[in-house]
């Protein structure tokens, strides 16, 4: 989407937004300059339904602590128990594994075309 729309609708003029979008400094009275970032506008990752999500992982950890079977567990999450000890048996810290999960779904990969 280009700038015009945006700006627009939130009611400002081009160049405001322009300057949002990707930041800008100001020279202020006293001489320092002040600086504004960029605004980010990234999405959070969309990961398939065939991963386990971070809240879904927490729930492992949880009831793993709590001595609950990793059939239980699974039956918990409506997922197979072989899913739940493989990942059980990769990882245990939740908020670890899901940045590692993270991480290598979003390396870049090079197109099967690309010269």
């Amino acid at each position: 989407m280009g700038n015009s729309e945006p700006c627009r609708i939130v009611g400002i003029s081009r160049s405001s937004g322009t300057r949002w979008r990707h930041g800008h400094e100001v020279v202020l009275k006293s001489g320092d300059i002040k600086k504004y970032p960029p605004i980010s506008h990234q999405r959070p990752a969309v990961i398939s339904a065939r991963f386990f999500s971070e809240s879904e992982r927490i729930t492992i950890a949880d009831l793993l602590h709590a001595g609950h079977s990793i059939r239980a567990i699974a039956m918990e999450l409506g997922r197979s128990r072989w899913t739940v000890s493989r990942e059980i048996r990769r990882n245990y810290r939740p908020r670890t594994a899901q940045r590692s999960a993270e991480r290598r779904s979003s390396r870049q990969r090079t197109g099967k075309l690309a010269g």
